[in-house]
């Protein structure tokens, strides 16, 4: 420690200078306190007026990953707290232009050197045991230096040291997770960025410096007004606000047209993001240059692009949209009222409602069965899967489709053939019958078709399909298609219009057929059969 007589410098009494008076010895503590002062003041300008970070024309401090336990440091300077720290390391030609690394720092475990300079050591990086988020930040402090530590400030004319010198020092750390750590006495701290680190993986970094700072582009003064353009040419940054009040507001002017006031961003290229909000390093809401807006990610593809759930609650609930054509009266809109989802369209009300249950209504919103059908359809195949038959029961059962009427979508006079296919099989001895009758609309003949087959076994067999129409002659075959299922074909018919009732039959007992017809014996100690039922009328 040098020998000073006293130390007189006090901030509090805001003291600008000292005046040396003639006729009286020049004392050590004036001429610091005159130091201190100059020194001070240089200090809180820079500190309030310029503030922290890198200052515009360099690139200091960088924080660059070189592996996954290893950073380098950009030579450069940055201001913390008014201070001004240097990294000149490439300048120094026995590091042969190669940037500074967190462990060539002279601190990287010297506990030694720390001891000398009454500071904490550097620690070598810890691999984490799992993924961790990490913050680097820079630590600068002043410490003397005499002759011991530097002989040339022995005056050899004399043969003693006149004076003691102040030497700012600085070190670059990492604290594990990311909480700032709070500086002790006689330290400024400042953020430089924070590591991401996985096990055995790359860290990625995220810079967290004020870069391209100037005294031109600080602006940081409560209540005034800046009535021309205001140009900045690096970050703007808004700290330290109060809870419950706003980062920045923008106001309409009383009387502006709708094109004046509120915020407008400009930029050169369409893929850049005009805004962007963003949190842990994470961006969570972006507007791209082309006007389109992300949320939940950082490139939306779309106008609107959400990556994930989208909730809507309140009085209108619900999503609306309208028709791509265009025009009056095609507005749409999906919502939920009363556990039902609808589907609504403007000036007609709702068209289709979803009930819990998972039915489904066509034209009306309290559908009774999986599909209810308010009014006319049309489709171009059906598909009939009947309940499975339980092969216990001594009953057969019947499925009718009334009034059914098949369009094959090709131009009239065009013959076309029809396809049945057989229900799943539930039973190695399930029997099956197809009772068909109608009007063949195109050859104005009535249809008669019957098709009888049984599963035994796993296998598929069919003992019969013919028509029985003496007015009506058709081409009847049979085929397997995918799943071993059996299909009949039959046809041509012509114009393509088939009006029919389909009975279908199926019990779990055995068949029993003769020349004159076919039964369907469902208990074989009975002489009861089942005889076909009555042809509808047409």
């Amino acid at each position: 420690m040098a020998n000073f007589s006293r130390d007189t410098f006090d901030r509090l009494k805001h003291y600008v200078g000292v005046r040396l008076q003639q006729g009286v010895p020049l004392v050590d503590a004036d001429w610091n306190e005159a130091h201190d002062i100059r020194k001070d003041e240089l200090e809180t300008f820079l500190k309030w007026f310029v503030g922290d970070g890198v200052p515009a024309g360099n690139n200091g401090f960088e924080i660059v990953a070189v592996g996954s336990d290893e950073f380098s440091i950009a030579d450069g300077y940055c201001l913390v707290g008014g201070w001004t720290a240097v990294n000149d390391w490439t300048e120094d030609p026995e590091h042969q232009s190669q940037p500074l690394q967190y462990s060539s720092q002279p601190l990287f475990t010297d506990q030694t050197l720390a001891t000398q300079w009454g500071v904490d050591p550097l620690p070598a990086l810890t691999p984490p045991g799992a993924s961790r988020t990490d913050t680097v930040y820079l630590d600068v402090w002043e410490r003397e230096v005499n002759a011991a530590e530097a002989p040339e400030l022995v005056n050899e004319l004399i043969g003693i040291e006149t004076c003691v010198r102040t030497r700012r020092e600085w070190v670059v750390r990492l604290a594990e997770g990311t909480t700032e750590p709070v500086a002790p006495a006689g330290h400024k701290f400042y953020r430089l960025a924070t590591l991401h680190r996985d096990l055995g993986e790359d860290m990625t970094v995220s810079d967290l410096r004020h870069t391209s700072l100037t005294l031109a582009g600080k602006v940081d003064r409560a209540g005034d007004n800046i009535t021309g353009d205001l140009t900045v040419g690096a970050r703007l940054n808004v700290e330290n606000i109060s809870p419950g009040q706003y980062a920045a507001r923008i106001y309409q002017l009383a009387g502006a047209s709708s094109a004046d006031g509120g915020l407008h961003i400009e930029t050169s290229s369409t893929g850049v993001k005009s805004l962007a909000v963003s949190n842990a390093g994470t961006t969570n809401f972006v507007v791209t240059g082309d006007g389109k807006v992300g949320i939940g990610t950082e490139s939306p593809t779309n106008p609107l692009h959400v990556e994930g759930e989208i909730t809507s609650t309140g009085e209108w609930a619900g999503y609306k949209f309208s028709d791509r054509g265009g025009g009056d009266g095609n507005d749409w809109a999906w919502y939920s009222k009363e556990n039902i989802v609808r589907l609504w369209r403007e000036y007609v009300g709702d068209l289709l409602g979803i009930t819990t249950s998972g039915n489904v209504g066509l034209g009306t919103t309290e559908p009774k069965a999986k599909l209810d059908v308010d009014g006319a359809t049309r489709t171009k195949s059906l598909e009939i899967h009947p309940a499975p038959i339980d092969p216990t029961s001594e009953y057969f059962f019947v499925r009718r489709l009334n009034v059914l009427t098949y369009r094959h979508p090709v131009t009239s006079g065009i013959p076309v053939y029809f396809h049945i296919r057989t229900p799943d099989t539930t039973s190695s001895g399930q029997m099956w019958r197809y009772d068909l009758r109608g009007y063949a609309y195109g050859a104005q003949a009535p249809l008669d078709l019957v098709w009888v087959g049984h599963y035994y076994g796993g296998d598929i067999v069919s003992e019969a399909a013919f028509c029985r129409s003496e007015t009506l002659t058709l081409e009847v075959s049979q085929y397997t298609g995918e799943g071993n299922h059996l299909y009949l074909k039959f046809g041509p018919i012509k114009p393509y219009v088939l009006h029919f009732v389909l009975d279908y039959q199926s019990c779990a007992e055995k068949r029993v057929h003769d020349e004159e017809g076919f039964e369907v014996k469902f208990r074989e100690d009975s002489e009861d059969y089942l005889q076909p039922p009555a042809a509808p009328a047409v």
